[in-house]
């Protein structure tokens, strides 16, 4: 490659860098990234949230859907293949009660 060549390459992500540099000014005046950043973080804790209730029947008490999943879907994956949990209501309920 020559010398021309690799100035023009150069210049050409000068360029691109310039144009994302200026975009990224232009989003963090109209949206602070403060604002942003708890808006994003409250729409990723709603899915996670009502994931967690769903689990709950009442006060320490698991829902039946919470142990049919650690005795049936959720295995170990160890070597020598999945297997299942050993006691699902333990399991369960220590990953119901995980803060």
């Amino acid at each position: 490659m020559s010398i021309e060549q690799q100035i023009a390459r150069s210049n050409q992500w000068q360029g691109i860098s310039g144009i994302v540099q200026r975009l990224s000014a232009i989003l963090c005046a109209i949206a602070r990234p403060s604002l942003t950043q708890l808006v994003s973080r409250f729409a990723l804790a709603v899915p996670f949230w009502r994931s967690g209730v769903n689990k709950w029947d009442g006060f320490l008490q698991l829902s039946d859907v919470a142990t049919l999943l650690f005795s049936t879907e959720f295995k170990l994956h160890l070597p020598g293949g999945p297997y299942p949990f050993p006691a699902p209501e333990v399991v369960a309920f220590a990953a119901g009660t995980k803060p």
